[in-house]
């Protein structure tokens, strides 16, 4: 294995000239990748298109499409995909292979309805959209300039997302008023039926119904901007670790807020002042609420406090809010027939297929055995700790992107969070373009002084 510190053979002064006379002919597709990623701080579907709620577009979908007529038409342009970014395409091309191949081994059963064959079938489109998202994120040449302007869209990005939590959590913005052009009855819209009638009261913000994935984007984005900004050796300011910790516990999702809190102590492992002061004053407002607003029972801090609270008490079951059960229910029917252990029931089978609990699994480890058996949980693990390894060996320190990928791997323990449902969104789309701006040639530390680059600029956090 090459040293982390060791220069490339293939980085030749030819290929240097080439990257920067390439910078000057892919504009349109880094354009694109900038607004895929502003895309990212509103998720609501922007009108209603296509055969059901889950595939109705929203900005993302729309920009996907920009990115890939704009790398068709500057591909002579694009770098070569090679090195860390080829082996990581080539796992996520070996899962889709899979998908594909258990998606159409089960169409021919007769256990495997229709209903099941739809959500499958979504499942492959949506990897192959945020594969050709990685494609060409990992295709455009960086240079400092574009490093930084990624920096500053992710950073505004990441404060519009936290300021429309607290928007809506306070009823300052009705969700009601975000997606007012949505239907309200269930039967159409399905669960954004619950966002458009909720008029307040609830930290979803611009991202979705479910306060896991909102939290979850939340944290995606500020390890982002934390990589960019030690690649781009720009100070991290201590408002932009206040921030996505507030939103976090104001959306109520418990697990969203272990892991950001997780996640920032791995990343700040090095300067922990700046999360003691946060730590103490954090503890200062929940104690001044204690003592003034929260024995008012009916009261929006009250409610949200006591949930979060709830991280605390571990071992109490009532705390997983059913999950499991719905877990022994799930293991259960793969006991009904042992050979669904090695290969699966089929894409999509638990969403109302030939699973009877009709519902994702909560677990994203036991949900892979279920659409594609161990069989398919063992090439899943393969492929990410690949990308462990080579976000170790390739990030520039303190490596938030490493730290938060080993956090969100925590975390599916209770959802799905590296897989493509439709509660999650672009979640797995943003979270490869992150993965190709880490094993970007223009951000990987061949020499030891840029491997200290990121940690000299987060010293400076004020």
């Amino acid at each position: 294995m090459r040293s982390s510190f060791s220069r490339p053979t293939s980085m030749t002064l030819r290929n240097v000239v080439n990257e920067v006379n390439a910078d000057r002919h892919t504009r349109l597709v880094f354009i694109a990748l900038c607004c895929y990623l502003a895309s990212q701080s509103y998720m609501i579907p922007l009108f209603i298109l296509g055969p059901s709620w889950a595939t109705w577009p929203t900005a993302s979908d729309i920009v996907v499409g920009l990115v890939i007529v704009a790398g068709l038409v500057e591909r002579r342009h694009l770098l070569s995909i090679m090195g860390a970014r080829q082996r990581t395409l080539w796992g996520l091309f070996a899962l889709i292979w899979l998908w594909v191949f258990s998606w159409l081994i089960h169409i021919g059963m007769t256990d495997y309805p229709s209903s099941a064959i739809s959500v499958g079938g979504y499942y492959i489109y949506r990897m192959i959209q945020f594969t050709l998202i990685f494609v060409f994120m990992s295709a455009v040449p960086l240079n400092q300039g574009r490093l930084v302007a990624l920096r500053r869209v992710t950073l505004a990005t990441l404060v519009f997302v936290c300021i429309f939590v607290l928007l809506t959590f306070f009823s300052i913005v009705g969700p009601n008023q975000l997606g007012g052009h949505l239907p309200t009855d269930p039967y159409v819209s399905g669960p954004w039926g619950a966002y458009v009638l909720a008029q307040g009261g609830v930290g979803w913000g611009t991202i979705g119904y479910n306060h896991g994935y909102v939290a979850l984007q939340i944290l995606m984005l500020t390890a982002l901007h934390l990589h960019l900004s030690a690649v781009t050796r720009a100070n991290y300011s201590i408002l932009f670790i206040a921030l996505p910790v507030a939103a976090a516990f104001l959306t109520g999702s418990r697990a969203g807020l272990a892991a950001v809190l997780v996640f920032l102590l791995f990343a700040f492992r090095r300067r922990p002042l700046p999360l003691l002061i946060f730590g103490l004053a954090a503890v200062a407002m929940l104690l001044a609420q204690s003592a003034f607003s929260l024995p008012n029972d009916d009261g929006l801090l009250y409610t949200v406090t006591q949930r979060q609270g709830d991280l605390l008490l571990l071992a109490n079951a009532d705390n997983l809010n059913g999950r499991h059960q719905i877990w022994l229910d799930h293991i259960s029917f793969l006991n009904e027939n042992p050979m669904r252990w090695l290969t699966g029931a089929g894409l999509g089978a638990t969403m109302d297929g030939t699973d009877p609990v009709g519902t994702n699994a909560h677990m994203l480890f036991l949900q892979v055995i279920l659409d594609t058996g161990i069989i398919g949980l063992i090439l899943f693990l393969a492929v990410f700790w690949m990308i462990l390894q080579t976000l170790w060996e390739y990030e520039v320190r303190p490596r938030p992107l490493f730290w938060v990928t080993v956090v969100l791997l925590i975390t599916a323990v209770t959802q799905e969070t590296f897989y493509p449902v439709a509660a999650f969104g672009h979640f797995l789309g943003l979270f490869l373009v992150s993965m190709s701006l880490a094993l970007n040639d223009s951000t990987v530390p061949w020499r030891p002084e840029k491997q200290e680059i990121g940690l000299r600029a987060l010293e400076g956090v004020k």
